[in-house]
């Protein structure tokens, strides 16, 4: 990457830079939980209602995932929109912490290990990879 920014600017960067790498590391590593017949989008409308990664369940139901990287993350309007618009069944900000709890709109805030513990079921192969990033501070 390149930025040819002063110093507070490529703080910047480097931060959206480490938002960016983990939302694709969270997204890969719950898309290789999912069971077989899961499927991911990313969903984004020219209203700005965005969710990024909608888990499409064999029987039509719908997860919205939100990836955020703070300790205390915070759901934005497009979120909410696209919810709005969806009406998914669970509504899942996912986040580097260790505990789940909820927020409003019925939104669960919850570790990266948990959803995907949860998505893998008896499938237990693919946390071992995502746990041991988590535990090294990814």
């Amino acid at each position: 990457m390149r930025c040819s920014a002063s110093a507070p600017t490529m703080r910047c960067c480097r931060t959206r830079v480490v938002g960016a790498s983990w939302e694709g590391f969270v997204v890969e590593t719950l898309l290789g939980c999912a069971p077989p017949g899961v499927q991911g989008f990313f969903y984004r409308t020219s209203g700005g209602a965005e969710i990024d990664l909608l888990l499409a369940w064999p029987g039509g139901a719908l997860w919205a995932v939100e990836v955020k990287r703070s300790l205390a993350p915070k759901v934005e309007r497009g979120f909410h929109a696209a919810c709005e618009d969806l009406a998914p069944a669970r509504r899942i900000v996912v986040y580097p912490g260790q505990d789940s709890f909820p927020q409003a709109h019925g939104i669960t805030v919850m570790p990266l290990a948990e959803i995907a513990a949860e998505l893998a079921g008896s499938q237990g192969v693919c946390l071992s990879s995502a746990l041991s990033k988590v535990a090294f501070g990814w």
